[in-house]
């Protein structure tokens, strides 16, 4: 595909705990042509791992995924970039979500961070076998395995330089528990890594095809925090260290032992793009 094509094209890269992020100025409602840009941009930048389209719709500001999946890091770069890094709150209506979240920036002890609720609607939270849960969301769906149901698919793997082997052996996974996925779904491997627990996470959006060992994961943070607290008759907030180095916290309220409500937070970053001409999409 001609990289000249990107000439027509505004976005920026942010880096929310990682996880290098796309936005395109513009809310593209043709998910053929959100691929076919989305692959462009893919092509000229090698670690973005998803790409979001960002304006201000008839409710406000407006975040729509190329497969138009519900993706909690993307939403945080939204809100960064909606409120320019200061701190505030919006709301953000995100694809896969069937109503606005709440985003928005903070200030944590030395820095910024910015936040982004989960859409959990009518979610399910549902063991599937010993130490695997099914946690499905709006918009997107984990399995989340314990450390020790994780141990026989990730012993002997090295994150990123393994990723087609663990996005293998997730499909393993899926396939043994006998999961019906549609949409959007991760696998979730967790380890206890230096006192922390660490996530690898498996992303899949069927819509468009794509399938990534992601360096970050806001929704399967949360959904690994959902996992934890099943049971529980209070809230908890984790925080995970992700395949990139960095951590994202992710703080769930419990009532009556289901998940109400669950943020993730963490800090972010913005990579430069190289200014070049700009036209109408």
């Amino acid at each position: 595909m001609d990289t000249n094509s990107l000439k027509c094209i505004k976005y920026r890269l942010f880096v929310p705990g990682g996880n290098v992020t796309a936005l395109v100025e513009g809310l593209e409602k043709d998910i053929h042509r959100r691929r076919e840009i989305q692959d462009i941009i893919m092509e000229r930048h090698v670690d973005v791992e998803q790409v979001g389209f960002f304006g201000i719709g008839a409710d406000g500001p407006e975040l729509i995924m190329t497969g138009g999946e519900f993706c909690g890091n993307a939403a945080r770069s939204a809100a960064w970039q909606y409120l320019g890094g200061n701190p505030g709150e919006t709301a953000i209506r995100v694809s896969g979500a069937s109503r606005p979240v709440r985003a928005g920036v903070k200030a944590a002890l030395f820095y910024l961070v910015a936040w982004a609720e989960m859409p959990l609607g009518g979610h399910e939270a549902k063991r599937v076998d010993v130490g695997m849960t099914w946690i499905a969301m709006e918009g997107i769906s984990h399995l989340v395995l314990t450390p020790e149901a994780s141990y026989g698919y990730i012993t002997g793997l090295n994150g990123a330089k393994d990723a087609q082997e663990f996005l293998r052996r997730a499909q393993d996974v899926i396939q043994t528990c006998a999961i019906r996925v549609n949409g959007a779904y991760g696998v979730i491997f967790t380890e206890v890594f230096d006192s922390s627990m660490k996530i690898h996470p498996c992303v899949f959006i069927q819509a468009v095809g794509s399938a990534f060992y992601e360096t970050a994961c806001g929704s399967g943070s949360a959904a690994v925090a959902i996992a934890l607290g099943i049971g529980r008759s209070r809230g908890l907030t984790v925080s995970l260290l992700q395949p990139s180095g960095m951590h994202i916290e992710a703080s769930v309220r419990i009532d009556g032992g289901r998940a109400v409500s669950a943020i993730i937070s963490g800090a972010i970053g913005e990579l430069p793009v190289t200014k070049c001409r700009t036209q109408n999409m």
